[in-house]
């Protein structure tokens, strides 16, 4: 029992684990809040909403790994979380927002997953619909935030 205990400590401590966790969590509730901005979401039933926004949260988690590792390939340091560098810190949120950019492009033009409804903005010369962008402009520091904040310990922040 002491060993299952110990590795789930250790595990509940790594960065990937809580950046994922975060990451998740936060992306999840800004997936659902978005749902008016997207044609036809309302529409859909209760489950096919929420499995919509958790597949797109699956990939807002994979662009915050991206970006992390970027990030860790960039500082050296694969838990540069911990020391707040901010050349990494950089790179993950440029990593996002690129991503976001692109994804956005792709799935909205030639794949045509999606379709913004007519009340989201979209941004001029880039054709990206701003929550998608603010999304990743509001969220990565606070998951860093608490990810870190996690790893850490409260008491050590």
């Amino acid at each position: 029992m002491f060993r299952i205990r110990s590795a789930w400590s250790n595990f509940s401590k790594s960065v990937w684990f809580n950046l994922g966790l975060f990451s998740f969590l936060l992306n999840f509730v800004w997936e659902l809040a978005q749902i008016p901005f997207f044609l036809d979401m309302a529409e859909k039933s209760h489950l096919i909403g929420v499995l919509i926004c958790a597949l797109a949260t699956v990939g807002d988690v994979l662009i915050s790994y991206t970006g992390y590792g970027l990030g860790v390939l960039w500082a050296k340091d694969a838990q540069w979380i911990l020391s707040k560098n901010r050349s990494a810190t950089v790179v993950y949120l440029s990593c996002g927002i690129v991503l976001t950019i692109l994804f956005e492009y792709v799935a909205t033009g030639p794949l045509q997953l999606w379709e913004y409804s007519p009340i989201m903005p979209v941004v001029p010369v880039l054709g990206t619909g701003l929550t998608p962008l603010l999304q990743w402009l509001t969220l990565p520091m606070p998951i860093l935030w608490l990810a870190r904040r996690q790893i850490r310990g409260a008491h050590c922040e």
